[in-house]
């Protein structure tokens, strides 16, 4: 078994992908953003995207402009016709 086949079986498969449209929130603080990468750097902190913002969100007095969050606290922005 190759590398890539062991963990395409052993890895969760991506749930966005680049240039997804998504919102969520952040220490209460909405926003909204397009997704730059769905990845697991590890087993502890789980998956993580990194969401090119929108508008800057200012967090503890730091302002941001990508932010890395939780799969699960983000979802898919639909498109209305």
């Amino acid at each position: 078994m190759t590398a890539s086949e062991y963990f395409s079986l052993h890895r969760p498969q991506a749930k966005f992908f680049l240039g997804d449209k998504v919102y969520g929130k952040l220490d209460k603080i909405p926003f909204m953003g397009t997704v730059g990468n769905d990845r697991m750097i590890n087993e502890s902190d789980g998956c993580i995207v990194s969401v090119h913002l929108y508008l800057p969100i200012l967090i503890d007095g730091e302002v941001f402009n990508v932010i890395n969050v939780p799969r699960d606290s983000l979802s898919l922005l639909k498109v209305f016709k």
